[in-house]
């Protein structure tokens, strides 16, 4: 009988292990959508079977998946979709106020950073196979926002001078890429390598740097100039003037992300039965708590030393 069982969160290169799915199959149909959830970021499968069209994407929280299934017959047009979420982008900065102690703009708000891409790991028996495009490329960073302008000088409070403008916002960095392993062997005597790995597309760009945000313009000074007032020394007042203000700096871009790797591989017949041994076998349901408790540590043990033997290839 097939289970779900939780394990102890342990992330590896290319996989980060927080639950593992036994499953006899997994059916996703043409022109469907299946998400993935944080539950069933690993998948242990005798069958999967997915139709023309159809799209894997992820649930908030997902940062690697790693699927292994004995069969697969897999469509044409199939995508997963695994890339980084792009950065938000800063808000502008508020225009200065005359006549005021805030007559400078203000800076615009830094754009936020990408998301990375999640990591995919597939080890498939491949029965068919249409075409597979997995997209891993990292999230582009979020723009930095405009900075707010100065206030212009007023002639009704001369003894405020124009407003500098406010500084672009930074722009984000962009996500890093997912490293996406791909390995199969061959369960069809009509398929062959070269169509294989023709049909299946990899993308693991970095993300691209977000922009700084555009500096805010000073605010327009005045001339200094006689104005009609009640002085002591007659009706006729000098009010000096202001220079404008100075413009604000434009915000510095992000940094590009990094790219993830990409791996197409096949596996021959003698490591794929080598590897059998590690897949941990149901535990019975007989026996009572201290049973249960036994099989899950041996469960354990035969994940742990599946991957060691992995990591060593």
């Amino acid at each position: 009988m097939k289970r779900v069982f939780s394990v102890a969160a342990a992330c590896l290169p290319l996989m980060c292990f927080s639950s593992l799915v036994d499953a006899a199959s997994l059916r996703i149909p043409a022109n469907s959508s299946y998400t993935v959830p944080v539950t069933q970021t690993e998948m242990n499968l005798d069958e999967l079977v997915i139709g023309d069209g159809a799209t894997i994407s992820f649930a908030p929280g997902v940062v690697a998946w790693d699927l292994r299934a004995a069969k697969a017959s897999i469509g044409r047009g199939v995508i997963v979709d695994a890339a980084g979420a792009a950065g938000v982008d800063g808000e502008d900065g508020a225009d200065g106020k005359s006549c005021s102690d805030n007559s400078d703009g203000q800076a615009g708000q830094p754009g936020s950073a990408g998301g990375n891409a999640i990591a995919v790991s597939l080890r498939l028996g491949v029965i068919e196979i249409g075409s597979l495009a997995i997209n891993a490329s990292g999230g582009r960073g979020g723009n930095g926002g405009a900075g707010g302008a100065g206030a212009d000088y007023s002639e009704r409070c001369e003894d405020v001078d124009a407003g500098s403008g406010g500084d672009g916002g930074a722009g984000g960095v962009g996500g890093e890429g997912g490293n996406v392993r791909v390995l199969y062997h061959r369960l069809s005597s009509q398929l062959n390598a070269d169509n294989i790995e023709n049909s299946i597309a990899i993308t693991a760009e970095p993300g691209a740097s977000g922009a700084g945000g555009s500096p805010g313009s000073g605010g327009e000074g005045g001339e200094g100039r006689y104005v009609q007032a009640r002085t002591l020394t007659g009706s006729r007042k000098w009010v000096g003037g202001a220079d404008s203000g100075d413009n604000g700096s434009e915000g510095r871009d992000g940094l590009r992300g990094k790219a993830g790797q990409a791996i197409i591989a096949e596996l021959d017949a003698a490591v794929t039965a080598e590897e059998s041994q590690f897949i941990p076998k149901p535990a019975k349901q007989s026996g009572g708590v201290s049973s249960e408790i036994k099989a899950l540590r041996l469960e354990l043990e035969a994940l742990r030393r599946r991957v060691e033997a992995l990591e060593a290839r």
